[in-house]
């Protein structure tokens, strides 16, 4: 991770709010090292890995459900993937294993509240 990348994650942590294609973009390498290495790991359950194991399939593919090409919608299969995981293992892993594994600026359980509608709404109650 550069310096560029990890300023940009720490702006979009203390910022609070939804992620821009930008920061989405940041995070990306970061969330295929996670994938790889929770695979990999012998204290992840058995089907979270198969989870991980086929979203990092899916995410390697070029042929998506709502094809990349489309304004708007292109990746909103691959975010909404994203953050189905990404909930799914901040709720199965245990949490040594995902700050063992995660090296992003926005810590995992941050990066899923906001990715939440729960996050959304919480955040909606503080304005």
């Amino acid at each position: 991770m550069t310096g560029k990348q990890s300023s940009e994650q720490a702006k979009a942590a203390s910022a609070g709010g939804k992620l821009s294609a930008r920061e989405w973009a940041l995070l990306v390498p970061n969330i295929a090292k996670l994938l790889g290495r929770l695979a990999r790991d012998r204290r992840v359950p058995i089907g979270t890995k198969l989870l991980v194991v086929g979203a990092g399939l899916y995410l390697a593919c070029p042929v998506d459900l709502i094809p990349d090409w489309i304004p708007g919608l292109g990746y909103l299969d691959d975010v909404l993937l994203v953050a189905l995981l990404v909930h799914r293992l901040v709720r199965t892993v245990p949490a040594q294993v995902l700050r063992e594994h995660w090296h992003g600026a926005i810590p995992l359980p941050e990066l899923a509240r906001r990715l939440s509608l729960r996050g959304k709404r919480e955040k909606g109650r503080d304005d």
